[in-house]
């Protein structure tokens, strides 16, 4: 018995596509591609008229890609900024009636439970003592585990659309709206460091993003070979300290930051920073598995019980 499954993923920022095909005795991606739709660009209380476009269009390219693979199902799942949007509806009613596409939006609990769950297939080495996170538009994931168990998880509105409209940057940032940034954090994302104090994870999984970018750029032909990789903090520290004051143009013009990725990346290497000020980590390793793959695994058990 054989299926093949596609998966979208409507992120705040991003758009993917997965397509797997799976047997009774495992699962396989056998099609992955990635589409910047920035559906959170102008917050994540509204989809603006040109994002909801942004996001029709890679939803019909997506479909034309499940059509051409011969796709059994079409699966989406929505987060942050579906759940959050006053007009995620009629992005949702779009799809549905042009495609037949239903979306299963997700609240911050289960987009946590997923990604967990994601993280813990492809890194099984690192995940028993460890801080698991993953950096969206619209909102930021933590899961804490001890000794194999997981003991904390938190969904919080700091995703990269939201931090970047709360606090703006000067091209390049300044030290007084790095500060204004970390005040910010201090305040709305207390509950994590907090927790981190209190359990003291070993390591930092990090995956999606800016975790994809900084493991190419610092573990890259071991990254590309494997559905892990790790280094020591310091290196993850001293990248980012080197690109963190450069402009627009500059960091356009660096071959380990995709374009699309520019805008927003400053925000999301302050957050690490942030997080990585408040506890010293032995080791940070990087998961090519997040909330997708975490989706497909129990997509997978439920399709395993009824054949």
């Amino acid at each position: 018995m054989k299926k093949r499954v596609g998966l979208i993923d409507f992120g705040s920022n991003t758009f993917h596509l997965i397509i797997a095909e799976i047997t009774t005795s495992q699962w396989q991606v056998i099609f992955h591609q990635r589409d910047y739709v920035f559906l959170a660009q102008t917050g994540i209380t509204h989809i603006a008229d040109e994002a909801m476009n942004r996001g029709l269009k890679a939803v019909k390219n997506f479909h034309s890609i499940c059509t051409q693979h011969q796709v059994d199902e079409i699966l989406a799942v929505g987060t942050a900024a579906l759940r959050t949007a006053d007009n995620s509806n009629e992005f949702t009613s779009m799809i549905r009636q042009e495609y037949g596409i239903h979306t299963r939006v997700i609240d911050g609990e289960k987009e946590a439970n997923y990604i967990y769950q994601g993280m813990g297939i492809a890194c099984p080495d690192f995940k028993k003592n460890a801080l698991f996170m993953d950096i969206g538009g619209g909102s930021t994931e933590f899961i804490i585990t001890h000794s194999d168990k997981k003991v904390f998880q938190v969904s919080l509105p700091i995703g990269l659309g939201v931090l970047k409209n709360a606090i703006p940057f000067s091209d390049p940032v300044t030290r007084e709206e790095i500060h204004q940034f970390n005040e910010f954090l201090d305040k709305h994302a207390a509950i994590i460091s907090l927790a981190i104090h209190e359990q003291a994870p070993k390591t930092l999984i990090g995956g999606s993003g800016t975790f994809d970018v900084l493991a190419e750029a610092l573990t890259g032909e071991v990254f590309d070979a494997a559905n892990c990789s790790s280094i020591e903090p310091g290196q993850v520290r001293r990248y980012i300290t080197d690109r963190l004051y450069t402009t627009t143009n500059e960091r356009l013009e660096d071959p380990s930051i995709p374009d699309k990725r520019v805008p927003l990346i400053i925000h999301a290497f302050l957050l690490i920073i942030w997080l990585m000020d408040h506890h010293q980590f032995q080791q940070v390793a990087f998961s090519k598995y997040a909330l997708k793959e975490g989706f497909i695994q129990e997509y997978y058990e439920q399709w395993l019980k009824e054949q």
